[in-house]
């Protein structure tokens, strides 16, 4: 329940599941189980109604990722989960679908699903993170969705002065780092076409009154 509500918080939905898909869960979990999504197993569960449920869901066309939750207790048991899992895995790739799982409160679990024949499958200490995680994966999801867009080709530029600008001042540094002054960074605005207040370094009165007869007095 945590892990969907945090799911829904993230602006994920939780789906309903079909009427089929709740009828086969009916016939195959403990009687004290609820088969509405999320589904509980309840504490009559064993390690086989993890895989057999991982299977119905599997061909739910409402689901398109499985979170998957288990609470460590026995040693063991918490190996054959991880067979399940792997043994799932393939399935879920094969139809497109996400498999994730959460050890809860147990981070390191993750390392037990690595496999480099069946792949590799997220699992998560806190259900907050599983939401923060499949969050930020539809929201990359949707980005490579949208077009690509198109660079814009820009005619008016003056590449060669600006390289000269750039080599100037370099060489003029020598080996220090310095600051490009005001008249060059104007120069290269102009190369690319930025528009800027237009600007004049006077060092004497003469020359600022020159300057600003020139650009026109405020």
């Amino acid at each position: 329940m945590l892990t969907a509500e945090a799911c829904k918080a993230k602006g994920m939905q939780v789906p309903h599941l079909s009427i089929t898909t709740i009828k086969a869960l009916q016939s195959i979990t403990p009687p004290r189980a609820i088969v509405n999504n999320p589904i509980d197993l309840s504490s009559e569960y064993s390690i086989k109604h993890y895989k057999d449920v991982l299977a119905v869901v599997l061909n739910d066309n409402n689901v398109d990722i499985a979170i998957v939750i288990y609470i460590p207790q026995i040693p063991q048991l918490s190996e054959d989960f991880t067979n399940v899992i792997r043994e799932m895995v393939p399935e879920y790739k094969q139809k497109g679908k996400l498999l994730v799982t959460s050890f809860l409160g147990l981070s390191g679990a993750r390392v037990e699903l690595n496999s480099q024949e069946k792949g590799f499958v997220p699992s998560f200490a806190f259900p907050e993170s599983t939401a923060n995680t499949l969050a930020r994966v539809l929201e990359f999801s949707q980005r490579l969705k949208k077009p690509v867009g198109n660079v814009p080709k820009f005619t008016d530029i003056n590449k060669e002065k600006a390289e000269l600008i750039i080599k100037s001042a370099l060489e003029k540094a020598g080996t220090t780092q310095i600051w490009l002054d005001a008249e060059a960074i104007l120069g290269l605005f102009e190369c690319y076409g930025i528009n800027f207040v237009t600007l004049r370094l006077a060092k004497t009165p003469a020359e600022a009154i020159a300057s600003a007869t020139e650009i026109g007095y405020p």
